[in-house]
């Protein structure tokens, strides 16, 4: 009452009445900034017998939780993609590249070179061209994030929530060695596949 009294500058109103109509009030405010536990206090406050309505600022978290949720899985689709896209790119190099070789390679089977030893050096430019996108990937996304965690934490906070985004160490190395690992598979399928065409029948 004192408080509606002070906004509305209604002054004295309070002496009028015989008891204050208010319902009664309990205002929280919360030392967590963080979304997942907002929204879990909301289910335990609204799920109690003692709370008749709840009046908060979560609902934009939940449709955050929601676009959080298909940004991760597009993003998985977009990896996989991406990830196709490797494979296919590389396997695409190492055609060319036996290609301008094949004079070498049938010179290597006559001279006693096994299918491993011809394949060898392709597998090591698969393996280096596959590191090297992954670490331009990773500096990609590391810029990327860095760019959008300011906005995301001054909007965030106009909510009073916080939103940082962070880019764990794990995640650029994993990117880097997944990258690696498929530049040596696509360059030892590609190798084989076309060390066997190109090679002496």
């Amino acid at each position: 009452m004192r408080e509606l009294t002070g906004r509305l500058r209604l002054e004295g109103i309070e002496t009028l009445l015989e008891h204050n109509p208010l319902p009664s009030v309990i205002e929280l405010t919360l030392v967590t900034a963080d979304p997942q536990q907002l929204l879990s206090l909301r289910q335990r406050l609204i799920s109690m017998a003692e709370v008749e309505s709840l009046s908060h600022d979560g609902q934009w978290l939940e449709r955050l939780q929601k676009i959080t949720d298909v940004a991760t899985q597009f993003t998985l689709i977009v990896l996989t993609l991406l990830g196709l896209a490797v494979l296919f790119v590389i396997s695409n190099t190492i055609r060319l590249e036996l290609w301008d070789r094949q004079d070498e390679i049938r010179l290597l089977e006559l001279i006693g070179a096994t299918r491993a030893y011809m394949i060898r050096p392709l597998l090591y430019i698969g393996l280096i061209t596959g590191l090297a996108g992954g670490l331009v990937a990773s500096i990609i996304i590391a810029f990327t994030i860095r760019l959008l965690s300011g906005p995301l934490d001054a909007f965030a906070a106009t909510y009073g929530a916080a939103m940082s985004l962070k880019l764990p160490v794990i995640v650029p190395l994993s990117i880097i060695a997944l990258s690696g690992a498929l530049g040596w598979l696509g360059a030892n399928i590609a190798g084989r596949y076309y060390v066997a065409r190109i090679a002496i029948p």
